[in-house]
């Protein structure tokens, strides 16, 4: 396993109109910086032709795996899942929704190798309504507090 190596974990539930997109911008990023990487599908028991779009894309780029949950099992349970999949010394999770601008991760993939962890954090926090900084500051707080680091925002990408 390569010191700058990732696996891209990405869930997806009723995915058919965005999966492509979002593996496509997620390959087309990663392979300037880190030719080592798999791209993990979790098809969330999708009711849709999610899990046949990611089968297409698999002839087009081996570097993508389809994993299909049997029942909707939720976020948590995918990431998880992807995270025991993974063959990659990191690993990030991207939305299967392509709603994720690819090119934001470029930093984040310039640095894989080069530390431990990488966490993003949003630097406009201001622009949020003052009820949703008030929630995220006592989130990030109270995991700082229970697990005794100082992390300064969890809910973006990290690697």
């Amino acid at each position: 396993m390569s010191s700058r190596s990732l696996s891209i974990i990405i869930p997806a539930y009723n995915e058919e109109r965005n999966i492509r997109a979002a593996c496509a911008e997620m390959a087309r990023v990663v392979e300037k910086h880190i030719p080592d990487y798999e791209i993990l599908v979790i098809d969330d028991a999708s009711q849709d032709r999610t899990a046949e779009v990611v089968r297409e894309l698999q002839n087009e780029n081996p570097h993508i795996q389809l994993f299909q949950n049997p029942v909707n099992r939720g976020l948590g349970y995918n990431y998880r899942a992807g995270i025991l999949k993974a063959r990659c010394r990191y690993a990030i999770m991207v939305p299967g929704d392509n709603e994720l601008v690819a090119d934001s991760l470029e930093g984040i993939f310039n640095e894989i190798g080069s530390t431990d962890i990488i966490v993003c954090y949003s630097e406009n926090a201001e622009v949020r309504p003052l009820w949703r900084q008030f929630i995220s500051n006592m989130f990030t707080g109270s995991l700082n507090f229970l697990f005794g680091i100082r992390v300064r925002y969890y809910n973006g990408p990290s690697v």
